[in-house]
């Protein structure tokens, strides 16, 4: 099937192309453009008998967006150009070719076979009209209503003016508002119908005339026999002449009706072309707009830049990074930097340093926690550090559970509102446990309560950063002594303030308590030393 014939139907033709979109869209008299990326349909819009999906859209997306805008019988056509155009619930029934475009017609599946004339209610197809008989009345049923798409009924009376075809209809059952796009087929079958009738009508006149002059001469009548025959050859050659020039000025309108539709569609795709340009003329100028003011932001940016450069201070040698103070600053900086970098952070951190855990004791507690995987983490004293392992615990979605002792009730209430801000309290628990006697022996500085630790066992990360040291001498000694026992097989304890005399010896004798585990001084802020075994 070449070059069907759809100039009556009402269209949407979705393309990325729009300039090549509207030369299509030129060939209907109701068209439409759209864009894979086009709003959804809203109640109201008018609806459409034929669907046109070019090869840079995607038809399967595109049919089913665009399908509240579709009639009950619409037709969808897609560029055949492409191999991956399956729409599921659609299969190819035949290829056309609509100037120059190569389309595929899809039918739903299971559905019955749609009759000629069916899609395009104006004509079938141009390289082959269908025969038409002058003497009757021509069309054919589509969806139970009388054609418009066949000849009309005509007579053979050599007076008739050309037949008129009736008002086609458009395959949404709407008639057509514009008698003139009649497609020329059907004129031109019309036209040779009636030439067709006038050409049978003289030549039975011959034939009756060729009888009556055959009776005169059997009977002796020749003058009467020649005298007939000069008059009915005269009568056929002028209604041969006749037929001749209302043929002509047949052919003449049609051409005339061809070129007005002709032009007609060349001042549409002019008109649409014109709209294109223009959109993209205003296109161009807000992007050279757009590029200006970031030329402008440069320039600015560029002056800035290279007035700080000009203030900041000569270059210091490499000696003048020596000072401890200043190295301390940068992995402080650099520990800070990395923990920002690890996890993402929903709120305010509270201060790292001072009293509370360096940014780089935090990295090491960090560390413990993702390279060793503890399913409990023990903490005397909470704080940012709570807060930081919670983060890890909860983004990585480890199974880790934090139990951290306080014994200030109100750090310890700002530590639980600080997780909750977080969102991290299902991670951590913060239990208040008041200083009182630790019960253990030749010690009499107080720890935290023990009934806070009656229930943890199976530790695999314990942190010692409390009671305060202004509690008593060794305040954190007894930290192992009462969870030995509970240590996991594979645990490791962190002490900090190792840089203290009394933190040093506290290590010496926990070195004696877990004689199993191996010690390693780190070189953090405030020093810290590490036991782990496993």
């Amino acid at each position: 099937m070449t070059n069907p014939v759809w100039t009556d139907a009402s269209v949407i033709v979705v393309s990325e192309d729009v300039p090549r979109a509207a030369v299509l869209a030129a060939r209907f008299p109701e068209a439409e453009l759209s864009t894979t990326g086009a709003p959804d349909p809203e109640p109201g819009q008018p609806l459409a008998s034929c669907l046109v999906v070019l090869a840079d859209a995607d038809a399967a997306a595109a049919v089913t967006r665009l399908a509240p805008r579709l009639t009950a019988d619409a037709v969808v056509l897609v560029e055949s150009t492409r191999h991956d155009r399956a729409v599921p619930g659609r299969h190819v029934t035949e290829h056309v070719t609509l100037d120059g475009f190569e389309l595929d017609v899809l039918e739903p599946v299971g559905a019955p076979p749609r009759p000629a004339g069916a899609d395009a209610p104006a004509a079938a197809a141009d390289d082959t009209p269908a025969e038409t008989n002058p003497d009757t009345t021509a069309g054919t049923p589509a969806h139970g209503t009388p054609a418009a798409a066949g000849t009309s009924p005509t007579t053979s009376s050599a007076g008739a003016d050309t037949p008129t075809a009736p008002a086609p209809t458009s395959s949404s059952g709407r008639e057509d508002r514009d008698p003139d796009r009649t497609p020329a087929p059907t004129r031109s079958r019309t036209t040779a119908g009636t030439a067709a009738a006038a050409g049978g009508a003289v030549l039975v006149l011959v034939l009756v005339v060729a009888v009556v002059v055959a009776q005169l001469t059997t009977t002796g009548y020749v003058g009467f026999a020649v005298t007939a025959l000069a008059l009915s050859g005269a009568a056929a050659l002028a209604g041969l002449a006749l037929l001749q020039r209302r043929g002509i000025r047949a052919l003449r309108a049609s051409l005339e009706a061809d070129r007005a539709r002709e032009r007609s569609a060349r001042s549409r795709l002019e008109r649409r072309l014109a709209d294109v340009g223009t959109g993209v003329q205003a296109d161009t100028a807000a992007l050279a707009a757009r590029v200006e003011d970031v030329e402008r932001t440069l320039t600015v940016v560029t002056a800035s830049a290279l007035e700080t450069a000009r203030r900041l201070p000569e270059p210091r040698g490499a000696e003048t990074f020596t000072d401890p103070a200043e190295l301390q600053a940068m992995h402080q900086t650099q520990a800070v930097a990395n923990l920002f970098a690890l996890v993402p952070v929903r709120g305010v951190i509270p201060f790292m340093g001072g009293w509370a855990a360096s940014p780089d004791l935090v990295v090491v507690l960090v560390q413990e926690v993702l390279t060793r995987r503890p399913a409990l983490v023990v903490e005397c004293g909470s704080g940012v550090s709570t807060l930081w392992m919670a983060l890890v615990i909860d983004h990585f979605g480890l199974e880790t559970r934090i139990v951290s002792l306080d014994h200030d009730p109100e750090y310890a209430e700002q530590t639980r509102q600080t997780l909750r801000d977080h969102g991290v309290a299902h991670v951590a628990e913060v239990r208040d446990a008041p200083l009182g006697p630790a019960g253990l022996e030749g010690h009499d500085t107080d720890w935290y309560a023990v009934e806070a630790i009656e229930d943890l066992h199976d530790i695999g990360l314990l942190f010692v950063d409390g009671p305060p040291d202004t509690t008593g001498p060794l305040v954190r000694l007894p930290a192992v002594p009462l969870l030995r026992d509970r240590l996991a097989p594979r645990a490791s304890v962190v002490l900090d303030d190792a840089v203290r005399a009394g933190e040093q010896e506290v290590t010496t004798r926990w070195q004696a308590v877990l004689p199993d585990f191996t010690l390693t001084r780190l070189p953090l802020q405030k020093q810290a030393s590490r036991l782990r075994r496993g």
